[in-house]
């Protein structure tokens, strides 16, 4: 676990973190957590450690998150689920199928076909 001096003072959500810490709010109130999160610039993903459905789909309403995971850390992903925040964590979802989508390039092709007796 990697410490900070501003993780009491809720400063340490603010930040964007590039490895995986244990990082607990400063208060115990769910609903104060939620929004210490909220409180950052950024927004990739999020976990709960909660068996309390409510306060699952309470997170699930209120975090400003690209994704929220329940019972892991919020690294854990797999290629076929999207991936990818809002805010300013970043624009789009990865992932295979999102990957093929924003690398086609959709075009569309029209042939309109005379009548057969009307070509002159």
């Amino acid at each position: 676990m990697e410490t900070s001096d501003n993780v009491g003072h809720g400063k340490l959500g603010r930040r964007i973190i590039r490895r995986r810490i244990a990082w607990r709010p400063s208060r115990l109130d769910f609903e104060a957590a939620l929004s210490e999160v909220n409180d950052s610039r950024f927004g990739l993903q999020a976990g709960v450690f909660s068996r309390d459905i409510h306060k699952v789909m309470r997170a699930w309403d209120v975090l400003e998150v690209g994704g929220l995971l329940v019972g892991d850390v919020p690294s854990f992903r797999v290629d076929n689920m999207p991936y990818g925040g809002v805010k300013d964590s970043g624009l789009g979802r990865e992932g295979v199928k999102l990957t093929m989508e924003d690398m086609t390039e959709i075009r569309n092709l029209v042939i309109r076909q005379r009548p057969v007796n009307s070509i002159t």
